[in-house]
């Protein structure tokens, strides 16, 4: 009988935990489950799949609640859910509160730091959280976000002399 490791799969010949199979790319198991979050492409567009049918199947629905959700994933358009999104998107804008560095330049540091990217896809850190540490304002770091994004695109595509 082969040991087992904290996470209970077999330990192999030379006290490695054997590689276990796992549940098939493209499943909602292996892109969720602790023990996997796979965030290859197969996966995350099989979540992504997975997510808009349920979204899909929801829409048009009652709402168990009224407010913000109801709006965003029900489509409820009753006051308390149009009033209740409206709220939600103005305190979310205002989260990071006003950018103390509005109209100054930004700096190759702030650049590097709003377009460092985790896996080579996503970004390290959200618009958001971006915005309260650099005192700038959530619009201005996907703004300039968007700006580097069509810089290093017009750079790749520029004909070789």
């Amino acid at each position: 009988m082969k040991n087992h490791n904290y996470l209970n799969m077999p330990i192999g010949d030379q006290g490695e935990p054997a590689v276990p199979s796992g549940p098939a790319h493209g499943t909602s198991r292996r892109y969720g489950d602790p023990r996997w979050m796979c965030r290859c492409d197969v996966c995350t567009d099989g979540n992504s799949r997975r997510a808009k049918t349920a979204r899909d199947k929801r829409f048009g629905q009652e709402p168990p609640e009224h407010g913000a959700s109801g709006y965003a994933n029900y489509g409820c358009t009753c006051t308390v859910c149009t009033e209740g999104n409206r709220q939600m998107l103005a305190d979310k804008r205002n989260a990071a509160g006003p950018g103390v560095n509005r109209r100054k330049e930004w700096t190759d540091a702030e650049i590097k730091k709003i377009t460092a990217k985790k896996d080579g896809r996503r970004y390290q850190k959200t618009a958001y959280q971006l915005a309260k540490e650099l005192g700038r304002s959530v619009g201005a770091v996907n703004q300039q976000r968007s700006m580097c994004k069509v810089k290093s695109a017009t750079k790749a595509r520029a004909p070789q002399r």
